[in-house]
């Protein structure tokens, strides 16, 4: 039996022909060659690179939204941060103060704007000041009962 090629019938399915390798290969062009282009484009910063770029307040803010989106780094932070020494809460409380000093107004002033012109300054150093003084008193000892 002699092998005879297939025509494509009028009336069947153009998508057979249009899958066509003859077809195919008829329109295909040649792929232009690609040039190197030594334009520079842009991507994003590394970490650690975008991270030397923070200040601290940057930074601070960045890792307290992680922590409150995900409370288990939240923990992991709070065990594995080092503990506050004098100095850097003294720096701390400092900068609290000078804060406080500069929400005071000048000249004379109403009682009642002065009060709202301090009152966040002052509640800020008082809960700073709650929050660092038992970080450096001593622990408490159980007290025995007296016989």
């Amino acid at each position: 039996m002699a092998t005879r090629k297939r025509k494509a019938d009028e009336d069947g399915d153009e998508s057979m022909a249009s899958t066509s390798p003859a077809i195919s290969a008829r329109t295909l062009s040649r792929p232009s060659k690609k040039f190197r282009s030594h334009e520079v484009i842009g991507r994003p910063l590394s970490l650690p690179r975008l991270l030397e770029t923070l200040d601290t307040a940057q930074l601070r803010t960045v890792l307290e939204r992680i922590c409150e989106r995900h409370p288990e780094i939240g923990q992991e932070v709070t065990s594995g941060a080092p503990r506050p020494t004098v100095n850097s809460a003294v720096t701390v409380l400092d900068d609290y103060r000078r804060k406080l000093k500069e929400s005071v107004p000048y000249g004379e002033s109403s009682p009642e704007y002065t009060y709202y012109r301090v009152k966040d300054s002052l509640v800020a150093l008082l809960d700073a000041l709650s929050d660092f003084t038992p970080q450096f008193l001593p622990p408490m000892k159980p007290s025995r009962p007296s016989p």
